[in-house]
């Protein structure tokens, strides 16, 4: 038989849950609000990324003498300073033979053809350089000596060449080919923490420690 204290006690037990309930409900939404006013710092890292900017207007059709522009340029799209360097070639390597270059906008024409006396790699514009000497890991490409910055005129280089010009000797060796530009780049910043980029010789520096950690 249930007295009336029982009861009482019953309804105080089955109080007891809710009470508890509620206040773990209580100290989820504080737990809740407290993620709400957190404050979340982010901290982004820097890339380099770039792209071959290139003013290019093909000839309608080739002639025995044609001349054409093609101004090539690299920009830096990236959010950190960086080193470029370029390679080019002819799809054919008789077309390169007979063809020339210009970097002062056509005044001026050097031989494509490295092993010329005269080559376009022996007269290349202001901040350009060619390594040429097989023996160095940096040969083969044209490296531009000045960090591209990511803000201002210094975000883009100086065109390495403007103008394109092509002699045959005659008609019937009149070929179709391309010139294929590949661009590289590498931050001016070293593995040691330090800035190559103030450094008349920081693109080497920063191209050969590049090269002998992906070797």
């Amino acid at each position: 038989m249930n007295t009336p204290a029982d009861n009482k006690n019953r309804i105080a037990a089955a109080a007891v849950p809710i009470v508890l309930i509620a206040v773990s409900m209580i100290a989820v939404l504080a737990y809740l609000m407290a993620l709400s006013n957190r404050e979340i710092n982010s901290v982004t890292v820097g890339y380099d990324s770039i792209e071959v900017v290139e003013d290019f207007k093909p000839p309608e059709k080739q002639e025995v003498n044609t001349e054409y522009k093609k101004t090539v340029q690299i920009r830096n799209n990236g959010t950190v300073p960086c080193f470029v360097r370029v390679y080019v070639e002819f799809s054919s390597s008789a077309v390169r033979e007979c063809s020339e270059l210009s970097c002062d906008g056509g005044s001026t024409f050097y031989p494509a053809d490295n092993s010329s006396e005269n080559a376009f790699i022996k007269n290349l514009p202001d901040n350009w350089v060619f390594v040429s000497d097989t023996s160095d890991k940096l040969s083969g490409y044209f490296y531009y000596t000045k960090p591209l910055l990511t803000t201002g005129s210094s975000v883009v280089t100086a065109p390495l060449f403007t103008h394109v010009r092509t002699t045959y000797s005659d008609a019937a060796d009149i070929t179709q080919y391309d010139i294929i530009v590949y661009s590289e780049s590498v931050q001016t910043i070293a593995k040691n923490g330090s800035d190559l980029a103030a450094s008349s010789s920081g693109w080497r520096e920063a191209w050969n420690e590049f090269l002998e950690t992906n070797d």
